[in-house]
């Protein structure tokens, strides 16, 4: 298990969370950590934030497709209108991220593990995580 302190981590969360609302109760404060494993998997990474808390992150990226505005309306030779469009792909990268102190002295299980607080993906994840 790394060991960072919280300086960095704030860093590193604050780089990669930007538009996420703060950290905050959800669904599942206070319940075990198997809860959100069972639905969603393993976490992609695991931090220690202090000597009591630990971060569980879950990351998901998916592919959405973004039209543009219209770039030009043509006509050829006195016939129909075109509208010339782009579609292009964004990859979007989702993080919902769980707060954690151990309850019980088994850190392998998830269930030695008790939500105490967390920050949620931003609107564009909404359905990514269950």
């Amino acid at each position: 298990m790394k060991k960072i302190s919280l300086s960095c981590l704030t860093l590193i969360l604050a780089g990669i969370l930007s538009g996420c609302s703060p950290i905050s109760a959800d669904r599942y404060s206070s319940k075990s950590l198997e809860l959100m494993i069972a639905r969603n998997g393993q976490p992609t990474r695991t931090y220690d934030v202090d000597q009591v808390r630990r971060a569980f992150v879950w990351e998901k990226t998916y592919i959405q497709e973004v039209e543009t505005s219209p770039l030009m309306v043509r006509q050829l030779s006195g016939g129909p209108l075109f509208v010339d469009s782009l579609k292009s792909n964004r990859r979007v990268k989702c993080e919902y991220v769980l707060f954690a102190i151990q309850t019980q002295s088994n850190e392998k299980s998830s269930k030695a593990w008790q939500v105490v607080g967390s920050i949620k993906p931003g609107f564009e994840c909404a359905g990514q995580f269950s």
